[in-house]
């Protein structure tokens, strides 16, 4: 850029995407031809959005992978759910709400709703997926 100062916040996905912009409004700015065409700049902001999409979603499948091993790692223990939906293979999507993981549930009736107080038994990883039992005050 030739700047004296720049500091960057945001992924190298999004960098890339500041420096072409910054890169033309440097040349708007000094009235000169700028360094991309208006289709060049309309493919590299579909390519951007592409890229960020993809990490986007990776980020999502890396976090929830961890959420999971550490679930496997405590099985037995006792969480607080949010019913989200039901899903058409007589599993349950929940909220695990103190990790903030939205994962495929099964072991729930089609009745349950709202929070509920689960006990986690098992833990599938590929596809993401847990068996659950429900847990009320007297068990």
């Amino acid at each position: 850029l030739g700047c004296e100062v720049y500091m960057h916040a945001t992924s190298p996905i999004r960098r890339f995407a500041d420096l072409i912009t910054q890169s033309q409004l440097k040349k708007l700015i000094k009235k000169e031809e700028p360094v991309f065409s208006t289709e060049d700049m309309m493919h590299w902001a579909e390519e951007v959005s592409f890229r960020q999409r993809k990490y986007n979603k990776a980020e999502r499948n890396i976090t929830q992978y961890w959420k999971l091993r550490y679930l496997q790692q405590h099985l037995g223990e006792i969480y607080v759910a949010k019913i989200r939906k039901r899903l058409p293979n007589n599993n349950t999507e929940i909220e695990l709400l103190e990790l903030a993981c939205v994962v495929p549930a099964a072991g729930l009736g089609k009745n349950e709703e709202g929070e509920l107080m689960l006990r986690i038994d098992e833990v599938g990883l590929d596809p993401p997926r847990i068996g659950v039992h429900i847990q009320t005050l007297s068990t």
